[in-house]
């Protein structure tokens, strides 16, 4: 019984701490919101996003135009996503040397990649931090026309190549995880002096919930073989 008080005392405690919290997050103008809106924006979803009806927390879903955005302002998140088109590029020149023409083929990611937004983003470091990633998507190609055939292309190596064997059309699409938590040690805090621990406890309180976030950015590509 004395335990179950003084949990009691604490929730009414930590209450008021969570109200006062969102009370400065949600304030136009501040120092945080303006320097890590996405930070900030996530930090608040943690805590509105409990209680009510609700059986499960609403996850968090980034779709092309933030994850393009997330391009634009880290330089390594964008070499991952490049780095991720090329290999795919690459795997649907590979499918074609043995498999048929004018076929729709699915290709996906042969494992799960992680990276993280440490040194390239603080904004985003804050708001997600570690992430994984991988792509995926449908190919399509078909024999090129006679007149691109006789173009060809020439190598590190000064040997040529006939560069336009097949046409493709990818639909390509790249994801993005995270798990919004607040694990010692898993993510830095934007509050002070309340610490990472602190936010964990709100959690195991009751006054904010865990979430997934998602995103997705999906395009078409064409390109000539050997012209990626």
């Amino acid at each position: 019984m004395f335990k179950s008080l003084l949990l009691s005392l604490e929730k009414i405690r930590k209450t008021a701490e969570v109200e006062r919290i969102l009370q400065y997050l949600n304030k136009e103008g501040n120092f945080i919101k303006t320097r890590y809106p996405v930070a900030t924006n996530h930090l608040i979803h943690y805590f509105e996003n409990h209680g009510g009806l609700k059986s499960d927390p609403e996850d968090i879903f980034y779709d092309k135009k933030a994850m393009q955005y997330f391009m634009d302002v880290s330089s390594a998140f964008k070499r991952i996503f490049d780095s991720e088109l090329i290999k795919a590029k690459h795997f649907c020149e590979k499918i074609s040397l043995t498999n048929p023409p004018e076929k729709w083929y699915d290709i996906t990611s042969s494992s799960i990649g992680s990276g993280d937004f440490m040194g390239s983003n603080e904004d985003l470091f804050r708001a997600i931090g570690g992430y994984q990633f991988w792509g995926k998507g449908k190919v399509y190609y078909k024999e090129a026309t006679d007149s691109l055939k006789a173009f060809y292309y020439y190598d590190n190596f000064g040997k040529s190549h006939n560069r336009a064997r097949y046409q493709y059309q990818l639909i390509f699409e790249f994801n993005l995880f995270d798990r919004y938590n607040w694990n010692k040690g898993q993510r830095v805090g934007l509050l002070s002096p309340v610490t990472d621990d602190d936010f964990g406890r709100y959690h195991q309180l009751g006054l904010a919930r865990e979430y997934n976030i998602w995103g997705k950015f999906s395009d078409h590509y064409t390109w000539l073989e050997g012209m990626m």
